[in-house]
């Protein structure tokens, strides 16, 4: 059986735990166990501990044939993992709604959209030439992107777009 006293995630806290994996082994042979297999989770140490403490009551008894083992994994929270790009956009979104002021806001995301058309529409013109909609949105986008820059410029924040002071 694994040594489980020692922590197998010594880089992570306790203060990360956000729910528990209750896993199961089998003893195949004696002192050979099986993979584990995941047989549910759980947000609460107490339940996962009186759980497994309940099982192995009767399952890891010396007269059993086949033994089996049931214990809990920490399930931690991993700040590291990248966010999807959706979640970023979304979470960006929302620092922007809520540090800046309302036309401050309205100002930036009308630039972000504008100049997201600006670059699509630049690349298909690499490839063909535009249509006279195509041409007029291309247009159109330019012009937002020049009133914006001057709101943001006057409110002295073309930081916000990449842009020099």
């Amino acid at each position: 059986m694994a040594d489980r006293s020692q922590p197998q995630h010594p880089q992570h806290s306790p203060a990360q735990i956000t729910g528990f994996r209750i896993m199961r082994r089998t003893e195949v042979a004696p002192g050979w166990w099986a993979q584990p297999t995941e047989v549910g989770e759980t947000g609460s140490a107490t339940v996962a501990d009186s759980f497994c403490r309940e099982q192995n009551a009767v399952t890891m008894d010396a007269n059993r044939t086949k033994r089996i083992e049931y214990y809990a994994d920490p399930i931690y929270a991993d700040g590291t993992e990248p966010l999807p790009p959706a979640a970023e956009a979304a979470l960006a979104r929302l620092e922007l709604r809520l540090n800046y002021p309302t036309d401050l806001y309205r100002a930036l995301t009308r630039h972000q959209d504008a100049s997201q058309r600006t670059a699509q529409l630049s690349a298909w013109m690499d490839r063909r030439d535009l249509t006279a909609v195509e041409f007029g949105s291309f247009e159109w986008a330019q012009d937002v992107m020049r009133e914006t820059r001057g709101e943001l410029a006057a409110a002295g924040r073309t930081d916000l777009i990449g842009a020099a002071r």
